[in-house]
């Protein structure tokens, strides 16, 4: 079960325009930005984050290793406190403020035999096609929700995969239980999925992803998104 995953991006977009607003010039030092991160660790140094880019960000502030776990992900709100990298555990990496980290969800992507629970499938909307980063299948939804206390759940299953016209194409649904919660509030969720357990997945050209969503009018219909493989074998 998945817990709902809150973002306060636009919350401190907007403490930054004040702080900004302030000045007529713009001071680039206090830019913040936003990237999913994974924390990494290297023996006898402190924590450090991985963008997904690949950008090294070393904190200025030192992570508390009790709670930022390295493999763990999240979607990182910094500043960045100065322009030229330095070296730092072997790499180029570039100092930077946190300012808030949320922890994105991990799950693995599986194919439908290894499917032993009820799946559901309760409508979620995607705010932008899934996209590859930091080894992983990153999904960016939203979904409809009543009780905080009921846990929903969500799934990356593959179908299929199937050769067509010379390509190797991956069928693939994604699936959301509410667990009988109400529809009744929107928020909004960002899930990792690791893809490296699925067969065949390195030879596959393309993913078609199929997802039931809500229209405006409150209906609902079955979308599929497909995305090019970049982490295929040349």
């Amino acid at each position: 079960m998945n817990p709902v995953i809150r973002k306060s991006i636009l919350s401190l977009y907007a403490a930054c325009l004040l702080l900004t607003a302030c000045s007529e010039d713009f001071d680039l030092t206090t830019a913040f930005k936003t990237g999913l991160c994974t924390v990494v660790v290297s023996s006898g140094e402190p924590l450090y984050l991985m963008e997904d880019d690949g950008l090294l960000l070393n904190p200025v502030t030192e992570l508390d290793s009790t709670v930022y776990l390295p493999g763990n992900r999240y979607l990182v709100t910094y500043i960045l406190m100065d322009t030229m990298s330095s070296v730092y555990s072997g790499n180029s990496s570039l100092k930077a403020r946190i300012l808030d980290m949320q922890y994105v969800m991990i799950k693995d992507a599986l194919v439908r035999s290894d499917t032993l629970s009820a799946t559901g499938d309760d409508a979620v909307n995607f705010l932008q096609d899934p996209w590859f980063g930091g080894a992983y299948l990153n999904v960016n939804f939203s979904l409809r929700y009543n009780d905080e206390d009921i846990k929903h759940s969500v799934w990356l299953i593959c179908d299929s995969t199937i050769e067509e016209q010379g390509s190797t194409n991956m069928y693939l649904s994604f699936l959301h239980n509410a667990n009988g919660d109400s529809p009744a509030k929107t928020t909004v969720s960002l899930i990792s999925f690791n893809y490296y357990y699925l067969p065949q997945f390195a030879e596959t050209d393309s993913l078609f992803i199929r997802v039931k969503e809500w229209m405006s009018d409150s209906s609902t219909l079955y979308t599929t998104y497909r995305i090019a493989n970049e982490q295929s074998q040349e």
